[in-house]
């Protein structure tokens, strides 16, 4: 794609992050059995990225890449510096530049300093299970977009940045209960029903675990999906009729995944450090993007991808130019974000060799286009599983791949 012209307006960008989004429930990444329309044609008419993953289960870390593109393995020299703070580089450049959000975390970080709207949209205090879609946290949230929006009457003299962070599935489960219904089938158990996100570790359990457990969770979860695919309806109907979309690039994705029984484990876990959070369930995640210009629609690419590389392609989407390297680009190039504009339009077919992701325990992984090794901390236990094949890490395979170990793990050290 070429830089922009001076002569003509200036591009604007919306990102929603949708916390918890599990790609394998939505029907673009595999999943049929789930109503998810609004998705589906959101795919026909975007970039799908297939391996897309976290480097990092820690949300810092991530929105840290997100807006300055600073790979968690990265040193920590001039992290700071304002000319990587996309946010604030596109204020300076007259750019309006919004975050909204339901997660204080998000808005409180030092990260979101360089936007010029932050706002923070105030949850429920007693989250209820409704069938009015206006009193969940999804519909908020939404509803604080489009007012944001409605206040850029001319994008092409005001353009902008807006980046929406939902709790998601990992906040209050206040989606309608008869969405959770519709997936409920003859014999099968009642949905769940709460509005606390459901946890269940059956990993020291003897027996198998209760299939109706995680059919209950399967059924609400499921519908949370539904639900979010018809609120997600209205905003694109928005870019595809209105001036608004003409020259906005949309991006959706997640900030984690959700698991969902995989690994014997079932929701997320702040207090249970044991649990790994580097299975694909929750690193592996879908990434789509949307141009308003027909560059390119209904594309599948397998390349390794990051969050830094979200960072890269807005920075050269908007800007016109590549952001400014920082010292671990030197180092090792893997760790570096990069532009996805020539992968997306053919120019390559590969961006790195491997991916690396880390948690806040001390465990990391690698990925590369044929495996996936996990490592505990200290190297304690080692898992290896063949990719792309084993999407969610079924089948371990460190007992007959001694070779592909050692090579991965040089990797790791280098």
């Amino acid at each position: 794609m070429p830089d922009q012209p001076n002569s003509e307006p200036r591009r604007s960008a919306v990102c929603f992050v949708v916390d918890g989004l599990h790609s394998g429930f939505l029907g673009a990444y595999g999943n049929a059995g789930i109503l998810s329309p609004n998705c589906d044609r959101l795919a026909c008419e975007s970039v799908l990225f297939d391996r897309y993953y976290l480097n990092s289960t820690d949300l810092a870390s991530t929105y840290r890449e997100f807006w300055f593109g600073r790979h968690p393995g990265a040193d920590d020299e001039n992290e700071g510096a304002d000319e990587n703070n996309l946010p604030e580089r596109l204020t300076k450049e007259g750019y309006r530049t919004i975050l909204l959000t339901d997660e204080p975390t998000i808005a409180d970080t030092v990260w979101a300093d360089g936007f010029a709207e932050v706002c923070l949209i105030d949850a429920a205090n007693s989250p209820q299970v409704t069938d009015s879609p206006e009193e969940t946290g999804f519909f908020r949230l939404l509803t604080a977009v489009f007012e944001k929006l409605a206040e850029i009457p001319d994008p092409d003299k005001e353009p902008f940045f807006l980046w929406c962070h939902w709790k998601g599935f990992a906040g209050a489960w206040d989606f309608p209960l008869s969405c959770r219904e519709e997936y409920v089938e003859d014999e099968d158990p009642p949905p769940y029903a709460g509005t606390e996100p459901p946890f269940v570790d059956e990993r020291s359990a003897e027996t198998e675990p209760d299939p109706d457990v995680l059919r209950s969770v399967v059924e609400a979860y499921s519908g949370g999906i539904t639900f979010f695919d018809e609120l997600l309806g209205g905003f694109l109907q928005t870019l595809r009729e209105g001036e608004l979309g003409k020259r906005t690039l949309f991006a959706l994705t997640s900030a984690q995944g959700y698991p969902m029984g995989e690994h014997r484990v079932i929701g997320l876990s702040d207090s249970d450090k044991s649990i790994s959070r580097l299975w694909s369930e929750n690193v592996h995640l879908p990434l789509f993007l949307r141009f308003p210009d027909g560059f390119a629609k209904m594309e599948r690419r397998p390349a390794l991808t990051q969050p830094n590389d979200l960072y890269a392609t807005f920075w050269h989407y908007l800007l016109g130019s590549d952001p400014v390297p920082s010292p671990d680009q030197e180092k090792c190039s893997d760790l570096a974000g990069r532009n996805l504009l020539p992968l997306i339009s053919g120019e390559t077919e590969s961006l790195r060799q491997e991916l690396l992701i880390a948690d806040s325990e001390g465990s990391r992984a690698m990925i590369t286009a044929e495996w996936f090794l996990k490592e505990t901390k200290n190297g304690r236990r080692l898992e290896l599983y063949a990719k792309p094949d084993d999407r969610w890490d079924v089948n371990e395979v460190s007992n007959r791949c001694g070779e592909q170990i050692e090579t991965l793990r040089l990797k790791f050290d280098r």
